[in-house]
């Protein structure tokens, strides 16, 4: 659970720091829509501190009511993150996708590298996020990406990811 919510975390301040800035000088006039996604970031960073704390307790003691708060936690999490999701994958991402170049992206990539404080919470975060993106998605992902992290997703990470998925959620 830890590391989901790590990659939540870094994924929302990559973007809170990194992209929505560049986003708003390329393309001003989604400035409203970039507002909505770091109000909705701070909603989702909210209920993440809550569900670690409720992890932790959860964790240390065999309280049943520590299992209650976790699903409760577990449960307000959801509840900001999944429309989060809805709305920047189906509103937002699609129209920065349009306002940023191949050369923005790449600058972007070169900047996370960096960031990401480790290559196998880097790998693992770029496996997750190219996971069951359509193929049209997946070549823009290809594009815009550098090579450096197209070899993380397919090769260093991806079979590792794969596996740990498959044996989580029973699936191929």
């Amino acid at each position: 659970m830890n590391l989901i919510l790590d990659l939540l975390h870094h994924h929302h301040t990559g973007e809170d720091i990194g992209l929505w800035p560049l986003v708003r000088r390329r393309a001003p006039d989604l400035g409203s829509q970039l507002d909505m996604m770091e109000a909705e970031h701070a909603s989702v960073a909210g209920a993440i501190v809550s569900t670690r704390a409720a992890a932790r307790q959860y964790a240390a003691t065999s309280d049943p009511s520590a299992g209650s708060r976790l699903r409760e936690a577990l449960g307000e999490l959801s509840g900001v993150l999944l429309p989060h999701l809805d709305h920047e994958e189906t509103e937002v991402m699609p129209r920065v996708l349009r306002a940023l170049t191949e050369k923005d992206w790449s600058r972007l990539s070169r900047g996370e590298i960096r960031d990401w404080g480790s290559f196998a919470l880097m790998g693992t975060g770029l496996v997750w996020m190219a996971d069951g993106m359509a193929q049209p998605d997946r070549e823009v992902f290809d594009r815009q990406v550098s090579v450096v992290f197209r070899w993380l997703v397919d090769k260093r990470y991806g079979a590792a990811y794969r596996r740990r998925t498959a044996l989580a959620f029973g699936r191929p």
